[in-house]
C-alpha cells in the first residue's frame, strides 16, 4: 500500500526570507488605534478609580460626623440621668415643697359620691 510520490523543487525554494524583526516594536508600527484603545482604558481605569475614592472618602466623612454626634448625644444623655437622680431625691422634693409654701396633710377624708348609677358601692364596698 505504499505509493510513490514525486516531489519537484523549484530553485528558490530554501531561499531564505527576512521576515520582520521580533521583539520589540516601535510605537508607530503598532498603528494608532492600538494607541487609542490603551489610551481610552487607561482613562477609564483612572476615572473609576477616582469615582470609587471620592465615594469612600465622602462614607468616611460622614461617619465621622456620625461617630462624634453620637458620642456628644451619650455624654449629654449621662448629664441628664445625674440631673433626673438630682433632682428626684426626697431631700430636693422636700426642700422644693418648703419653697413653695406647701403644708403637709395630716387627716385626709375622702368623699364618695352616690351614683344612680347599678353597680354603685358605699364607702365600705358593699353594693346599694
Amino acid at each position: 500500500m505504499l505509493a510513490s510520490h514525486t516531489f519537484t523543487l523549484k530553485q528558490d525554494a530554501f531561499v531564505e526570507k527576512k521576515s520582520a524583526p521580533r521583539g520589540r516594536r516601535s510605537v508607530a508600527a503598532l498603528g494608532a488605534g492600538w494607541i487609542v484603545g490603551v489610551l481610552g482604558a487607561t482613562l477609564a481605569v483612572g476615572g473609576a478609580y477616582l469615582v470609587t475614592l471620592n465615594a469612600q472618602s465622602t462614607r468616611g466623612f460622614v461617619l465621622g460626623q456620625l461617630e462624634s454626634q453620637k458620642i456628644a448625644l451619650t455624654r449629654d444623655v449621662r448629664t441628664l440621668d445625674s440631673r433626673i437622680g438630682e433632682l428626684s431625691s426626697i431631700g430636693v422634693i422636700e426642700t422644693a415643697a418648703q419653697s413653695m409654701e406647701f403644708v403637709a396633710a395630716d387627716d385626709v377624708q375622702y368623699f364618695v359620691e352616690q351614683t344612680g348609677v347599678a353597680a354603685a358601692t358605699d364607702a365600705s364596698g358593699n353594693r346599694n
